[in-house]
């Protein structure tokens, strides 16, 4: 994402973390980018198990509680590599807990949701790394892992970028990118139906057309 609106190959991206996860990302990149501010506030992240592990914090990993580590062979589920969520909790989360006999593995969010479906549905306990607004948790009874030491920070807000020179190039597409704005609920909506099966523009273009006073707002002054 940050390289292809840096670079201009992409003219904008609505999925950028800020201001804890995509931390070194930004500051590496924002010269070259423009920052519209948030489309959603307050977007929470961390390590996140089924309710019916018996674990609450983060530092129960480390301490091994009810064999928590033992019966996940110390493994905590993860995402795509380069994600920033993954870099935080490898570089920040990990060592600040002392799990050092724990290993991040690194997968895909579509594996990583894959795997905690499969654990949900025989019962069996597993760790992963997730976030909200997600369809899990509209799926599945799940719980964050407390973060006593605020590693991962308080919650983001998901923020959209352009390129640099967009607004002058296209500027109604700049500007509903600009007002662009909704909550998790309504996003969740979105997913739901994409996670059921429904193809991605199919799930926006039917959530569009019931939505119309949202839309109407993110295209005002287009017309």
């Amino acid at each position: 994402m940050y390289t292809g609106v840096s670079d201009g190959s992409a003219d904008a991206t609505v999925c950028v973390w800020l201001p804890h996860t995509d931390a070194s990302y930004w500051e590496e990149y924002k010269e070259d980018l423009v920052h519209l501010g948030p489309n959603l506030e307050e977007a929470p992240l961390g390590l996140v198990v089924p309710e019916y592990m018996d674990v609450d914090s983060i530092e129960d990993l480390r301490e091994n509680t009810n064999s928590v580590g033992d019966n996940t062979d110390y493994t905590i589920t993860g995402i795509e590599p380069g994600a920033g969520q993954m870099q935080l909790t490898e570089e920040d989360v990990m060592p600040e807990y002392g799990l050092d006999d724990w290993t991040l593995q690194a997968s895909s969010s579509p594996s990583m949701a894959a795997s905690l479906g499969d654990a949900i549905e025989n019962e069996e306990p597993i760790v992963v790394t997730l976030w909200s607004p997600h369809w899990t948790f509209s799926e599945y009874d799940l719980k964050y892992l407390e973060d006593p030491e605020n590693i991962y920070g308080d919650p983001d807000n998901i923020n959209t970028i352009v390129r640099s020179g967009l607004e002058e190039d296209a500027p109604k597409a700049h500007k509903i990118l600009d007002q662009f704005k909704w909550s998790k609920e309504q996003i969740g909506e979105v997913m739901v139906k994409i996670n059921e099966g429904m193809d991605p523009a199919e799930a926006a273009e039917e959530w569009v057309n019931n939505n119309q006073d949202t839309v109407s707002e993110w295209t005002k002054g287009t017309e």
